[in-house]
């Protein structure tokens, strides 16, 4: 059925928009059928490899970079005049947008009772997860950085809230796109259940987890903490790295207890453990008994040092939501928040399962200023290869404290990224901007 629904839907033309006998035959109806929409993990729970090519988690050497296609060897050196070539990137998010709205428009005509309140109620506040999900998704790498002041005029993204495939539409403000993925969150939240029978499903942690990082990443660190404190409330399990196997090539397997919500990476040969190798200055950051050193890496010497640390428990990077990321964003918020003893105390919890039994010596907080920048270092080393570092740039650019200058080198060529720069936002792909007219984003 998802196979016929996604040939079906998948077309656009007006011969299919005609074919209204044909249309009947694979157009989804009922509960049942939305849910197997839902359940197309190869669309739904899947994320952009775009949002990681940018970041300083990785490096490409000169022999690597050079064989790459030109789209990927541009976006890897923030090219000014790249190509708009990452049509899969944008056209990925918005079939899941597509996908969501098809289920919610369709749920108007579901004749509700007793009997499948509950069911419909998930298969709703699901939908619009994974329409805020993906909307997210979109403004961090096709929309400004989120900034207060000029929020209501700065390009976001289409914002398109109904499956109709003929339906004209522009770009949003930065305001209106986080209007609509918080406003859906938190619809979201009221319609779910506590947890999902399978990880791969939304649930009220997960949209809870999700509120507080788009929180965070419009620095709303008053409303990012709220959230944050409620999914741990709701969920905190941690997993104690003492207990897995720092030699395995997978050390955490499928739905670890740690995972909220399952997510993974498109897999492009630029990034390790495929292609890019690990910064040698990221894996010396790691104390000797710190052991995510030997859990989430393998040193086999000459400078070749391979990433096995996502919790996808395979190759595919673990993009979803995970309690280590919450802790992080409560022990951050706190720490702005001058709740120092709160901040440290998540800080504490979340290492002290990560550090060698016994060796661990938690942090006892006097600065604000200095807890809060040991914990930006561990949000870096713990949620390496997430799909968070590329929002964690964007936000702290702006504030001076935090800036960084991004740096590539190819060969005897120095590329640089400074903080702000507008190729922090990407190029829509070419093909949108020919057919639908949309305002491109500036270089």
């Amino acid at each position: 059925m998802i196979c016929l629904i996604t040939i079906a839907l998948g077309s656009c033309d007006k011969g299919f928009l005609d074919a209204r006998s044909d249309k009947s035959l694979v157009v989804p109806t009922t509960l049942k059928d939305y849910q197997a929409i839902l359940d197309n993990h190869l669309v739904m729970n899947t994320s952009s490899a775009l949002i990681t090519l940018g970041t300083d988690e990785y490096y490409l050497s000169s022999n690597s970079w050079k064989p790459q296609p030109a789209g990927f060897k541009d976006g890897y050196v923030w090219a000014k005049d790249m190509a708009a070539t990452f049509s899969s990137d944008w056209g990925g998010s918005y079939q899941q947008v597509y996908y969501a709205n098809l289920i919610l428009d369709g749920l108007n005509t579901v004749e509700i009772n007793d009997a499948n309140k509950a069911e419909r109620d998930n298969i709703k506040g699901s939908a619009l997860f994974y329409r805020a999900n993906a909307f997210y998704k979109l403004s961090q790498l096709f929309a400004k950085p989120y900034v207060s002041t000029t929020a209501d005029s700065d390009l976001g993204i289409v914002l398109k809230l109904t499956a109709d495939v003929r339906e004209d539409y522009s770009r949003s403000t930065n305001e209106q796109t986080y209007n609509i993925i918080i406003g859906d969150l938190i619809e979201a939240v009221e319609l779910l259940p506590l947890s999902g029978l399978y990880k791969t499903r939304p649930s009220k942690v997960a949209a809870n987890a999700l509120l507080a990082r788009v929180f965070l990443s419009i620095r709303d660190y008053t409303n990012a903490l709220k959230y944050a404190d409620i999914a741990i409330t709701m969920y905190n399990e941690l997993l104690d790295y003492n207990t897995l196997n720092e030699s395995s090539f997978s050390p955490f397997g499928l739905f670890n207890k740690e995972v909220i919500f399952h997510e993974e990476m498109a897999i492009i040969n630029v990034l390790p453990p495929v292609g890019g190798a690990i910064d040698s200055n990221i894996y010396r950051s790691y104390e000797p008994d710190d052991l995510r050193k030997t859990i989430l890496f393998s040193d086999f010497g000459g400078g070749f040092i391979y990433y096995k640390g996502s919790y996808s428990g395979q190759i595919n990077h673990f993009t979803g939501l995970a309690t280590d990321e919450v802790y992080l964003i409560r022990a951050e918020c706190n720490a702005r928040a001058e709740n120092l003893l709160a901040a440290a105390a998540d800080l504490n919890v979340l290492l002290e399962k990560r550090w060698k039994q016994g060796t661990y010596i938690p942090i006892t907080p006097e600065d604000s200023h200095a807890l809060l920048k040991t914990i930006l270092s561990e949000r870096k080393k713990e949620l390496l290869f997430r799909g968070i570092r590329w929002t964690d740039l964007r936000r702290l650019n702006q504030e001076e404290d935090f800036q960084t200058t991004l740096t590539r080198k190819i060969d005897e060529q120095t590329f640089n990224l400074p903080p702000n720069d507008p190729r922090y936002v990407w190029l829509i792909p070419d093909s949108e901007i020919r057919l639908s007219g949309i305002e491109q984003n500036s270089r």
